[in-house]
């Protein structure tokens, strides 16, 4: 969404709702957003 200007408020709400799409669908953007802040996405092992 940066860089964008919007035509209309149609424009707007279409991008709002796609863009969330497009991240829920390659989770690998997170996974690799995450990779450099050191969190894990797995979860812990029970003790």
């Amino acid at each position: 969404m940066a860089n964008t200007a919007f035509t209309d408020t149609d424009h707007l709400t279409h991008t709002l709702r796609r863009g969330p799409r497009h991240i829920q669908l390659r989770p690998t953007l997170i996974e690799g957003c995450l990779a450099g802040t050191g969190p894990s996405l797995t979860p812990p092992f029970p003790p």
